[in-house]
């Protein structure tokens, strides 16, 4: 679990707002199925809003404790039974040579094509 500073917190608050809730909770709480779907999702989004199903308060804390812990991923807000969980992706590193761009269709180098209509063609008249 990373700590985040503030303007960070509030930066990944802004990109939230929009989201809808990814991962809900059922009648069943938190679970190894909710836990890996979560997982995914992390792994995928960065950013995932997650929805808790517990009515009690403390029961809802419980349940985003183990999520937290779970899967490694930082809170950046809770209201009422919607949580937003962040948890960064991590650095791909490259071991071999970068592939090279393959060519467009007809065998040209992307770009090289002309534009319909342009040119030195006269209309016959």
């Amino acid at each position: 679990m990373t700590s985040l500073d503030k303007s960070a917190l509030k930066a990944l608050r802004q990109r939230a707002h929009a989201l809808k809730p990814v991962v809900r909770l059922g009648q069943h709480g938190l679970s190894e199925a909710v836990l890996a779907e979560l997982e995914i999702a992390l792994a995928h989004h960065e950013l995932v809003k997650v929805k808790l199903a517990a009515e009690d308060d403390a029961a809802r804390g419980a349940q985003l404790q183990g999520m937290l812990d779970g899967t490694r991923s930082t809170l950046v807000q809770r209201i009422g039974h919607t949580a937003t969980l962040y948890r960064q992706k991590p650095v791909e590193t490259r071991t071999g040579p970068a592939r090279a761009r393959a060519p467009a269709k007809g065998g040209k180098a992307a770009g090289s094509r002309r534009r319909a209509g342009t040119g030195s063609a006269r209309r016959p008249g």
